[in-house]
């Protein structure tokens, strides 16, 4: 039994931290607006008079403390995951009742962990190999006083590869206390750390990254190993089943790939900044 109380707490501060979205999640307007967030509930009641559809895509605000909502360029990244949540998706640390955002130390941290929980996903379903799904990088900036699991000896309940059974309950009581989040070792990439912040103004200057694309090389097979750097390549053709069947390709634009869990992932490795003065803010 972990004793909450007895949970060391570190600084934690990276900046280019990084984390990987399905690119079908397209940003939510109201968080991405200038207004403050005071303001969010009166744009709201406003808003919903011409668009029914508003509070579908803004999730579960109230799951938000207000003093804790963030808006601007890039917040629909950082608030997202805490209006989107259902007993239905549940995670490590969360039955699916209150959100966690996930961040990684690193893009490849981020990716062997995108990688692992898509293809489990996948392998669940009837879809032959070869299927593709598009991811987006998100980079950005963490900065949380972080209760600290990276001692596997002493955590390795609450660090069990595919069982939440304990971390759940541990980090529902965490967050009670006024926990702002945990740092913890990665479960899919030795050597690489994570953190799950408990509120969305723990991080800030959220702006897209590289573009992934995965695809599922062995339907149906799911592996636990480390994803390993297999080379650069190119995306000259659209036709992703050939890209591993021809050397030919020149870089136009370059990808570097990874392979684990029976799926390939392919990334773009451009990145952009948000100009100065449009980064997410709190209220």
């Amino acid at each position: 039994m972990i004793d909450p109380a007895q949970i060391a707490r570190n600084a934690v501060i990276w900046p280019g931290a990084r984390r990987i979205i399905r690119g079908a999640y397209p940003p939510i307007d109201l968080f991405e607006d200038i207004a403050d967030p005071a303001d969010w509930p009166l744009l709201i009641a406003a808003e919903q008079k011409t668009n029914p559809r508003l509070m579908e895509n803004l999730g579960a605000l109230e799951l938000v403390p207000e003093a804790r909502r963030v808006g601007g360029q890039g917040a629909s990244y950082l608030m997202a995951p805490f209006t989107h949540v259902s007993p239905d998706r549940p995670s490590r640390f969360t039955a699916g009742n209150f959100g966690v955002l996930y961040v990684a130390d690193r893009f490849d941290t981020a990716l062997a962990e995108t990688i692992h929980h898509h293809a489990r996903f996948m392998a669940r379903t009837a879809e032959p190999a070869g299927w593709t799904s598009q991811f987006r990088e998100i980079v950005m900036d963490v900065k949380v006083d972080a209760h600290d699991l990276r001692d596997e000896a002493l955590y390795a309940d609450a660090l069990r590869p595919d069982d939440y059974s304990v971390s759940q309950p541990l980090v529902a009581e965490l967050r009670a206390s006024g926990a702002g989040g945990l740092i913890y070792p990665s479960r899919r990439l030795a050597g690489g750390e994570c953190v799950a912040l408990f509120y969305p103004d723990l991080a800030a200057n959220a702006v897209q990254g590289g573009i992934s694309i995965i695809i599922g090389t062995a339907a149906g097979r799911i592996s636990t190993g480390s994803p390993q750097p297999l080379r650069s390549m190119s995306l000259k053709r659209r036709r992703l089943d050939r890209v591993f069947a021809s050397s030919r390709w020149k870089a136009l634009p370059r990808f570097s790939a990874f392979r684990a869990c029976g799926a390939t992932a392919l990334y773009s490795a451009s990145l952009h900044r948000a100009p100065e003065g449009s980064r997410p803010r709190r209220r």
